[in-house]
């Protein structure tokens, strides 16, 4: 996608986007970042900002949701989901934008008025698709505020660009019946301004792993490689 094609932007995050937090927070400051670098005006719907000239910040802090936060956390963030994909659509049926950007989760209902205003969509995908190692996508829905398989069905069929963290990701869409021309892959970035190599004088090997400790996270992966790698010292 050439820059020159869209100005103005509209992305919806219903995370808290905190300054100093990595995670999908940093990714989305990140897509934010390069969007702002290459000119284009952004209104970002969060409960956090991003504070630039060019980005104009539409913050709620506190949502409907939050009456239900003592409930299970799916719940909790299903019903934030819920929240700023209507908020922000009803913001889009007022106003004009060349592009929406959203995540899972939380775009179906902003992508339906998108289609309808024949408005560009990218749908960014944290992990792999949601079937991916989950047994049968006919899952059935769940009560509301839940979000159902068939509502993020329903977001990948709208969404006209899929973005995805890796080639496994990707493969895990293809392999899901999911068109490769909508998919693309966007690694994953650090800051590194706060996060460089030390000049240390231990001749030691040393590795972290910063994750949860789960198959998810490639624990199990790290832990084997680690073992055929049989590193002295």
């Amino acid at each position: 996608m050439k820059s020159k094609k869209f100005h103005d932007v509209l992305y919806v995050y219903s995370g808290k986007l905190k300054s100093n937090s990595g995670g999908i927070d940093l990714v989305v400051r990140q897509e934010i970042q390069a969007l702002v670098d290459k000119n284009y005006h952004v209104t970002l719907f969060s409960r956090g900002q991003f504070i630039h000239p060019k980005v104009k910040n539409i913050s709620f802090r506190i949502t409907p949701a939050n009456l239900i936060s003592f409930l299970p956390a799916r719940y909790y963030y299903h019903a934030q989901h819920r929240f700023f994909a209507f908020v922000a659509g009803i913001f889009l049926i007022f106003n004009k934008f060349d592009l929406v950007v959203g995540w899972q989760q939380q775009s179906n209902f902003l992508f339906k008025i998108a289609k309808n205003k024949s408005i560009k969509m990218v749908l960014n995908c944290p992990v792999t698709h949601y079937a991916w190692g989950r047994g049968s996508v006919n899952q059935p829905n769940f009560s509301w505020p839940n979000i159902s398989n068939k509502y993020i069905e329903k977001e990948y069929h709208l969404a006209e660009k899929i973005l995805v963290a890796s080639d496994f990701a990707k493969s895990t869409f293809l392999e899901n019946d999911v068109p490769e021309n909508k998919i693309f892959v966007i690694g994953r970035g650090a800051d590194t301004k706060r996060f460089f190599p030390l000049n240390r004088n231990s001749n030691k090997f040393r590795v972290v792993f910063f994750g949860r400790a789960s198959e998810r996270k490639g624990i199990v992966q790290a832990l084997e490689a680690w073992r055929l790698a049989s590193i002295k010292n």
